[in-house]
């Protein structure tokens, strides 16, 4: 299951859980708070969750963020969360573009970077300031543990991402996609 959300729809408490409530389809008895929040989502099974505005949305959207986050972490995989794609739309190698010009003109950064992170002492905050300030892109996921980070990142460039992450651990389950390609029917 595909489900986009509007972080601009979650900036405040009651909205943000009203619209999770509605988007996600949680049953009646869901809190509409952040504890109640996760344990829906642990519910949810297999879905991929496109946050898309999220460099738009802010107070308590930060809060959400890092609940789903901790859900998908937590759920092994069943649960997939892509944040901030710049549009309503996020890239996914299963969607479909009626327009593919469009797609492609909308496409900042090719490669869809995935990969994990094995270690000692990782900083899932560090990490994420890294590549802030060091590398261009979009739609970064660095989830973890001290031991073991997720790692999430479109860019032009994934080689300087590849380098970087296994300079602080071992990594492994390497994915990087072309999106262009994608766009355009192609393997990526």
């Amino acid at each position: 299951m595909r489900i986009v959300l509007d972080a601009r729809q979650m900036a405040e408490r009651e909205a943000a859980h009203s619209y999770l409530a509605k988007k996600l389809d949680f049953p009646e008895y869901y809190g509409k708070n952040l504890d109640a929040l996760y344990e829906c989502l642990c519910e949810l099974g297999e879905s991929k969750l496109c946050i898309c505005h999220a460099r738009e949305a802010g107070g308590y959207y930060t809060k959400v963020e890092k609940v789903l986050k901790k859900a998908a972490q937590d759920s092994e995989g069943a649960i997939n969360i892509v944040v901030e794609c710049g549009s309503d739309q996020c890239y996914n190698k299963n969607q479909e573009r009626n327009d593919e010009a469009e797609g492609a003109a909308m496409l900042e950064f090719k490669y869809d970077t995935q990969l994990l992170i094995e270690g000692e002492d990782l900083d899932e905050d560090v990490i994420s300031e890294y590549f802030t300030e060091n590398f261009k892109g979009d739609c970064l996921l660095a989830v973890g543990d001290e031991e073991l980070i997720k790692i999430h990142f479109h860019t032009n460039e994934p080689w300087k991402v590849l380098e970087y992450c296994a300079s602080i651990g071992e990594i492994y389950d390497i994915v990087v996609e072309d999106m262009d390609r994608q766009s355009r029917g192609l393997k990526g």
